[in-house]
């Protein structure tokens, strides 16, 4: 017996193909009508002397129930396939169970295989699209947890940067005298005025609580892939309906 997974295999060209198929079936009624007539034009003389002329003729291709039956073969086939994976899929499941190491989790119990291929895409998503551009602590600073905000916020020691002003002094580096007067000079020069204190916070992850937030998501995210496998594993449900679909049809002509 086939089992699922050899059945989502084939699933998907059986669909291309029926598609290309059921596009030519529509072209041939649509735009092809005349591969069902045929034509015979004879000239049937009635005197000894007359004129002879070429007969003209051009043949039915197929017919509508030839055209009809090479695409229902390919149709019948597609319904039995989507009739046993649907059957299949109510019996296919399977447990989620992660490991981690020398730990073994059960995360969940008997998963419908189609609950397993949605969570799968899910996680991807998550992983990608959110866990994997959470944003961490810049490395340049030593971040302390901030006990004052609680779990989550990080805040650094704080640090002091001296604080200068310019301003403009006079000094007389040669003194007055009977015959001269004092030589005054402008000076500038930078005075302490006080400090910048700076600390800086933060909500951010550190890299090692990213990492292993990554880490966590892959091993669940491999064993929905594990469970699903086994849930496809499953022997396929027997089933056709194809023919009777067709065989309804058939019965109003």
């Amino acid at each position: 017996m086939s089992k699922l997974h050899e059945l989502l295999a084939v699933e998907k060209d059986k669909k291309s193909t029926v598609a290309k198929i059921l596009a030519e079936t529509a072209e041939t009624f649509t735009k092809k009508q005349q591969h069902f007539d045929g034509f015979s034009r004879i000239y049937e003389s009635k005197t000894s002397d007359a004129e002879s002329f070429d007969s003209e003729m051009s043949h039915v291709v197929t017919t509508v129930p030839d055209k009809l039956g090479y695409f229902e073969k390919y149709m019948v086939n597609l319904f039995d396939v989507l009739f046993q994976k649907e059957s299949t899929n109510i019996t296919a499941k399977a447990d989620i169970i992660a490991e981690d190491g020398d730990k073994t989790v059960e995360l969940a119990k008997d998963v419908p295989v189609q609950a397993l291929v949605q969570i799968e895409n899910i996680l991807e998503s998550i992983r990608n699209e959110v866990y994997n551009v959470i944003p961490t602590l810049d490395p340049k600073h030593e971040w302390l947890p901030d006990a004052q905000k609680g779990k989550g916020y990080w805040k650094t020691d704080e640090s002091r940067k001296r604080k200068t002003k310019k301003v403009t002094d006079f000094v007389v580096p040669v003194q007055a005298t009977k015959e001269h007067p004092a030589q005054v000079k402008e000076v500038s020069k930078d005075i302490y005025t006080g400090d910048w204190v700076e600390t800086h916070y933060s909500g951010r992850f550190t890299p090692a609580q990213k990492s292993e937030l990554m880490r966590r998501l892959s091993l669940l995210i491999e064993a929905v892939k594990k469970a699903r496998a086994r849930a496809n594993n499953v022997e396929v449900v027997k089933g056709n309906i194809g023919n009777k679909i067709f065989q309804f049809l058939k019965n109003a002509e």
